[in-house]
């Protein structure tokens, strides 16, 4: 999928169909994280169950950059779904300043073990239909009392259930997740089964996922700082991460994000461009 091209006027024409004044921050104390994610279960379109998204090449976008956007949502999160949210348009806008072939598909992450639906996803696209799948994200404010969220079901998502053009280039896609709980050690087979559709013979485990997704994606994740989160257990976190993905681990604030998500893409690309010897 992807087509047409993001612009801040249709942005704008979203947020008012959706009744929010252009001229306010969706990140305003007053708005409720209900308000803006409205979404009481999951919707069909961000079911990947027995699904692949497509990340295709066309006239408009014949040299495209896959980027999966991973977001927590649960309940500790909800400042930072909000802030990926409002800062999205100056997010895509700066991209495309340099990338114009960027195609994103957005994820909702949850825990495998406790959540009704611990994972989500979008078709790839290119234009404010990204925002619309950001708004339409069931932000189930779930989680249990493990200390991670199922955050390699982005990988697993990107590596059994997307398409991309770009291979046929020799080039890979991006996949950002944010949080704020450590790396989880595997994804329970039973759930991939009920989540995918996929028959696994045992859990997968994190690292063995890590080092197949890695031929497919370069892969990074932002622990989210603020106070709001569970971001307490800092050493443990950056522990967790920083010994499987090294210095693809990031830290941010909700304010930083956008800019944050922009310095990963730059890297990535750089990453790609230096080893594969490709330019975008």
């Amino acid at each position: 999928m992807g087509s047409s091209t993001w612009t801040t006027s249709c942005y704008n024409a979203v947020l008012t169909s959706r009744g929010f004044d252009t001229t306010d921050a969706i990140l305003k104390c007053s708005t409720s994280t209900q308000e803006v994610f409205s979404s009481t279960h999951m919707k069909e379109t961000m079911n990947v169950r027995d699904k692949v998204r497509e990340c295709c090449e066309t006239e408009e976008h014949p040299n495209t950059i896959p980027i999966i956007i991973g977001l927590d949502v649960t309940g500790s999160m909800n400042n930072a779904c909000k802030s990926c949210l409002a800062g999205i348009n100056d997010t895509i806008v700066k991209l495309y300043e340099n990338y114009k072939d960027i195609e994103i598909a957005v994820a909702g992450i949850g825990d495998f073990v406790y959540d009704n639906s611990p994972f989500q996803l979008s078709q790839f696209e290119s234009d404010v239909r990204i925002a619309d799948n950001l708004f339409d994200i069931f932000v189930e404010n779930g989680g249990g009392s493990n200390i991670w969220e199922s955050y390699t079901a982005a990988w697993y998502a990107g590596l059994h259930h997307t398409r991309l053009d770009c291979w046929d280039r020799g080039q890979k896609g991006i996949i950002i997740t944010m949080g704020d709980e450590l790396l989880n050690p595997v994804l329970p087979k039973q759930a991939i089964q009920q989540v995918f559709g996929d028959v696994e013979q045992d859990d997968v485990d994190t690292q063995e996922l890590y080092d197949k997704i890695c031929e497919k994606y370069e892969v990074y994740h932002i622990s989210i700082t603020d106070k709001s989160t569970y971001f307490r257990r800092a050493d443990k976190i950056d522990n967790s991460w920083g010994q499987v993905i090294g210095d693809h681990y990031k830290k941010s604030t909700c304010e930083d994000l956008s800019k944050t998500i922009c310095e990963i893409v730059d890297d990535a690309i750089g990453n790609v461009s230096n080893s594969e010897e490709i330019s975008w």
